[in-house]
């Protein structure tokens, strides 16, 4: 008898495995973006950690592995392409009006002319000077980020993703041409993850992008977009964890699992106020995970939880050996506690109103009278707008002025719409239980902000998140109006209002004697402190002089250390090795690789400088000072 063949019939194209959605091309690009992002940034953590335990954060390994991950990549690639079948792409037909084609022009200008800032100008801001860039020069040094002696603390214990990335791109360049384009990157990815929010909230396609422009608008964030510092950073991850904890809510899934517990590690990995920012989105994210109880989302909420813990665990273990606590010192020193001495009503409330006047700076008449309002609520509450408890020792308040500078710009604008945004919401939105939920979010997140941190005259620069959080529902209600124009006319203000950051920033002018298309490199690192161009310029003249290429430093907490390597590392013939000397904090534990460190010259800076000093029972005697610099060679 003949064996009957059974043949099954051919599996239908469309249940081959195909690229899933969320790494796809169509309505979800955003999506793809955003997820990338984040995963990319958890593999850099990984890659740092990893070759840092064995000391081989150098050159040769950093390009090996991001060649593997590379080739790793293409051949996924083209091997997902090979198996995915052609599938319609579901995406927004409708043509773009005139008015969105000029407003996504514009986000164009935005992109590619901070870009051109970024990468002519070099790290100039006073934190990159002292610790931001500082910090990356000794990991290059140590092969490793592991803590070492420093006389500046927050190298070590302050949070470190953005100047891990940096790192990679200085170990692959041997520059610091890309360093500026960490902060740049991140505005970008939040024009993006700003718009899909707002399409998370229910914006349309106007809306989406009026998020976008309202974001690319923000002066601080404009300004920052071209440093290193890291505000923009924590505040590109921040977008992320809103979207995706939405994302999580309305369709478990393992993509919005990674990307909500990548971003919140990695916000808190870039800078502690992700801790205070983040706290509401995770608290309604959880609420809403035990309310439903649904098996799926509570184990999806726990590996977001795990991913976060575990990307910070490396940093936390170093705080906890040296300090005693995995989050640091919580101090820069004696008396220079971040948080309020006490948290009352009064403190609550003052703390809103002061850290709100940092962005009502616009005209002298107008700012004066909002200064003199706010001091009046202040005597109506009891509590002095200086009160030494909740205000950072050696400061005043005061209504910001129309700044230029990184450090304390304000953003009116953006403060008054986000005023107007919420009216709209209370009268459109508030039975709206996302865009509820998303507002409630961002408000509690400022307010725990208020209670916690004592008041400084630079929060303004640590607000910037809280802006970029609030740019999708400004989006979403400036497109909501029934008259067009009023949108449009928000758009142009917010335009025309913050056109002038672009061309005179303080740190990177684009015009005048000291643009930085004209002015040498070298000199715009000491843009902050010009004064000091000439002094750095002389000390390492003379340390090249003395042939060392051991040099020890001796400063105090904010002594300027960056634009001492770029001037020593420059035309040097053999390696310069900066390490800091008779250090006497809690860092002092981590001196016993300078055992083998016998400096050839020492660079004092911000320090008493007697005629002779000795380092490990060495004698060094003063060769030349001038301008709070010290240079002292062997006896």
């Amino acid at each position: 008898m003949q064996a009957a063949h059974h043949t099954l019939p051919p599996r239908p194209a469309s249940t081959r495995p195909i690229l899933r959605p969320y790494w796809g091309v169509g309505e979800n690009w955003r999506t793809t973006l955003l997820l990338t992002a984040t995963l990319g940034g958890l593999l850099v953590t990984l890659m740092t950690e990893l070759l840092g335990a064995f000391r081989l954060l150098a050159h040769g390994p950093v390009v090996a592995v991001w060649s593997s991950v590379f080739v790793g990549l293409l051949a996924w690639f083209v091997r997902s392409r090979r198996h995915a079948t052609a599938q319609p792409s579901v995406r927004d037909r409708t043509p773009f009006t005139l008015t969105e084609l000029l407003l996504l022009g514009y986000l164009a200008v935005v992109v590619t002319f901070t870009a051109m800032l970024a990468w002519v100008a070099p790290p100039n801001t006073w934190d990159s000077q002292t610790y931001h860039m500082s910090r990356v020069m000794h990991w290059v040094q140590n092969r490793s980020v592991d803590f070492y002696p420093t006389a500046i603390l927050r190298q070590l214990h302050s949070n470190p993703w953005a100047e891990y990335l940096i790192l990679h791109l200085q170990l692959l360049t041997g520059t610091d041409r890309l360093a500026n384009f960490v902060q740049w990157a991140s505005m970008v990815g939040s024009l993006v993850g700003s718009s899909a929010v707002a399409k998370e909230l229910g914006a349309d396609r106007r809306g989406q992008i009026l998020a976008a422009v309202a974001c690319a608008t923000i002066p601080m964030g404009i300004l920052q977009s071209t440093s290193t510092q890291t505000d923009y950073v924590v505040a590109f991850w921040l977008v992320c964890l809103a979207f995706f904890s939405m994302r999580l809510a309305k369709r478990p899934d393992l993509p919005s699992a990674l990307g909500v517990g990548g971003a919140l590690g990695l916000a808190i990995l870039t800078k502690g106020t992700a801790y205070v920012f983040a706290l509401p989105f995770v608290a309604l994210l959880a609420m809403t995970t035990f309310r439903r109880r649904e098996r799926k989302l509570l184990v999806f909420f726990g590996l977001a939880c795990t991913i976060a813990f575990v990307s910070n665990a490396a940093h936390y273990a170093r705080n906890l050996d040296l300090y005693g606590s995995p989050l640091g010192p919580g101090a820069e020193g004696a008396g220079l506690e971040y948080n309020n001495q006490r948290i009352d009503t009064a403190v609550i409330a003052s703390n809103l109103l002061r850290n709100a006047g940092l962005h009502m700076g616009t005209r002298e008449p107008l700012s004066r009278a909002a200064e003199r309002s706010i001091n009046a609520l202040h005597a109506l509450l009891g509590i002095s707008s200086n009160d030494p408890d909740t205000t950072w020792p050696g400061t005043s308040f005061q209504v910001q002025r129309p700044s230029m500078n990184e450090d304390n710009a304000g953003n009116p604008v953006h403060l008054a719409l986000i005023g107007i945004a919420l009216l709209i919401y209370a009268f459109r939105f508030r039975r709206n239980s996302t865009v509820t939920a998303y507002v409630a979010a961002v408000v509690v997140g400022f307010l725990i902000f208020c209670t916690y941190l004592k008041w400084q005259p630079w929060h303004s620069r640590l607000h910037l998140p809280l802006f970029v959080l609030w740019t999708p529902l400004i989006g979403l209600a400036l497109s909501s109006l029934s008259r067009a124009w009023a949108g449009n006319m928000a758009a142009i203000v917010m335009i025309s209002s913050s056109a002038p950051t672009f061309v005179f920033s303080q740190t990177k002018p684009a015009t005048g004697s000291a643009s930085i298309f004209t002015l040498p490199r070298d000199d715009q690192y000491f843009s902050k402190r010009p004064d000091l161009l000439p002094v750095y310029n002389e000390a390492a003249r003379r340390i090249k002089a003395l042939n060392c290429a051991d040099v020890g430093l001796m400063t105090d907490m904010e002594g300027w250390e960056y634009p001492l390597w770029v001037l020593l590392k420059d035309n040097a013939s053999t390696p310069v090795r900066i390490k800091h000397v008779a250090v006497g904090n809690a860092s002092q534990r981590k001196s016993t690789d300078l055992e083998s460190f016998e400096p050839c010259a020492l660079f004092l800076s911000n320090r008493e400088q007697a005629p002779s000093i000795s380092v490990a029972g060495k004698p060094y005697v003063l060769t030349w000072s001038s301008g709070g610099i010290g240079i002292y060679a062997p006896r």
